[in-house]
């Protein structure tokens, strides 16, 4: 995982898939230690969704479970649902005035 060190001992997944036709496609991987950093996850999230819409995919929506790592990784993208506001999307890194 980029700016970890350590032994590995977990897998970090990342994967593509289709909305309207049946496709899935792992897209990246990483090893990492017992923990990872939620700003590192949005930078690869990031990385992936640049890359996607540089070869013509275009990435409407991004999901995780609710680990820990994944939480922090919405807190970074400003992503916020609580009884008081609720902000479901990101800018989209390569088009400024979508989101996803």
């Amino acid at each position: 995982m980029p700016k970890h060190s350590g032994a590995a001992k977990h897998t970090v997944v990342f994967m593509l898939g289709g909305i309207s036709t049946h496709w899935k496609q792992t897209v990246a991987y990483f090893f990492s230690g017992n923990s990872t950093d939620g700003p590192v996850l949005c930078y690869v999230v990031m990385e992936i969704i640049v890359l996607c819409s540089g070869i013509g995919l275009n990435v409407l929506a991004v999901t995780s479970d609710m680990g820990s790592a994944n939480t922090a990784m919405c807190k970074t993208l400003r992503i916020v649902c609580g009884q008081e506001k609720c902000i479901p999307s990101f800018t989209h890194p390569s088009a400024p005035e979508k989101a996803v």
